[in-house]
C-alpha cells in the first residue's frame, strides 16, 4: 500500500511539474524547475565563486592540530593558543565539551554557552557555563556576541568557537568589525551554505566582515552528516567548518599544506562518504 502511495504521489508529481521544467534523475526523484535552475544557473556562479574566495584555505605559518577527539566536536586549531595566555568563549557544546575541557586542562581560561542544556557534560575550574542563546541581543534568553566578546579580558589572546546550528549567522553578522578585530582565532561551523543564492541570505556580508576584520581562513573541512548541493554548476556543501587565524599569520598555500588540511579531516558520520572540496581547498595554490 505505502508503494502504491508513493507511485501515485510521483505520477501526480510529474504531471504538475512536468510543464514548468521539472527533471527525473536517474534515482527516480524529481528535481524541481527551482532546484534545476540553482544547479545550472550561470548567474549563480559569481556568488559562488564569492564565497569560494572567502573560505579557500591559506597556509598558516604555525602547526594544527585536531583537539577534542577524532568526530563530531573536535576541532583543528593551532595548538600554540591552548594556554594560559588565551581565553575561549565556546558557543555550542551540547553533550560533547571535550574540546572546552582539554583548553581547560592546558590553562585556558573561559566561557560556554548553550541554550539546549542547563549544564555541560563536563565541569573544569577554568570553564563557566552559561544557559543563553548566542544571538545578536542581549535580554532573559540571549546574549549577544558583541557583549561576550568586550566582556573577555584584554590581556589574553581571544579565541572564538561557534557551532550554533544557524545562530552564527546572526551572531557574527549583527557584531561590529570593530569587535570582530578582537578575535585571535575563530572555529567557525558554517550552517545552510546552499542559501546563498536566496534573497536576503547574509552569509554573504558574514564572510565579508571576516575578511575585513583581518581574518583568514586556515583550514576547512565539509560536514558529511549533511546534504551537498550543485549550484551554478558547483558542488557547495551545506555545513562547512572553518579555522581562522590572523592574516599577518597566512602565506599563499602549496600542494603539501592542501595535503596536510585533508589529513587532518575527520568524518562526521562514519559510515557516509566524506564531501569531496577539492575544487575549494586548491584555489588559493
Amino acid at each position: 500500500m505505502i508503494r502504491d502511495k508513493n507511485l501515485l504521489i510521483k505520477l501526480f508529481s510529474i504531471g504538475i511539474y512536468k510543464k514548468k521544467g521539472s527533471v527525473l534523475n536517474r534515482f527516480n526523484s524529481i528535481l524541481s524547475p527551482s532546484e534545476f535552475q540553482e544547479s545550472t544557473s550561470v548567474k549563480n556562479l559569481a556568488i559562488v565563486e564569492l564565497i569560494i574566495n572567502y573560505i579557500a584555505p591559506l597556509k598558516y605559518l604555525g602547526s594544527l592540530k585536531r583537539i577534542g577527539g577524532y568526530s563530531d566536536g573536535s576541532y583543528v586549531v593551532p595548538p600554540e593558543l591552548i594556554n594560559d595566555k588565551t581565553y575561549l568563549i565556546s558557543g555550542g557544546i551540547a553533550d560533547n565539551n571535550k574540546f572546552e575541557m582539554y583548553a581547560a586542562s592546558q590553562g585556558v581560561t573561559g566561557l560556554q554557552i548553550d541554550n539546549s542544556i542547563i549544564a555541560p557534560p563536563k565541569f573544569h575550574k577554568n570553564m563557566a557555563f552559561i544557559n543563553s542563546t548566542l544571538s545578536g541581543k542581549d535580554d532573559s534568553k540571549n546574549t549577544s556576541l558583541k557583549t561576550l566578546i568586550k566582556k573577555a579580558p584584554k590581556r589574553k589572546k581571544l579565541f572564538l568557537k561557534l557551532d550554533i546550528e544557524g545562530g552564527e549567522i546572526e551572531a557574527l553578522e549583527s557584531t561590529p568589525v570593530s569587535i570582530l578585530k578582537r578575535i585571535d582565532c575563530l572555529v567557525l561551523e558554517i550552517h545552510n551554505l546552499s542559501s546563498i543564492t536566496e534573497k536576503g541570505c547574509k552569509i554573504p556580508k558574514l564572510l565579508k566582515n571576516l575578511s575585513r576584520s583581518g581574518l583568514r581562513p586556515i583550514y576547512l573541512q565539509s560536514n558529511n552528516a549533511c546534504l551537498s548541493y550543485t549550484i551554478g554548476g558547483t558542488l557547495i556543501p551545506d555545513n562547512i567548518e572553518v579555522t581562522y587565524v590572523k592574516k599577518h599569520q597566512t602565506v599563499k598555500p602549496d600542494i603539501n599544506y592542501i595535503k596536510k588540511i585533508k589529513r587532518l579531516a575527520e568524518k562526521n558520520k562514519q559510515n557516509f562518504a566524506q564531501i569531496n572540496i577539492d575544487h575549494i581547498l586548491i584555489r588559493n595554490l
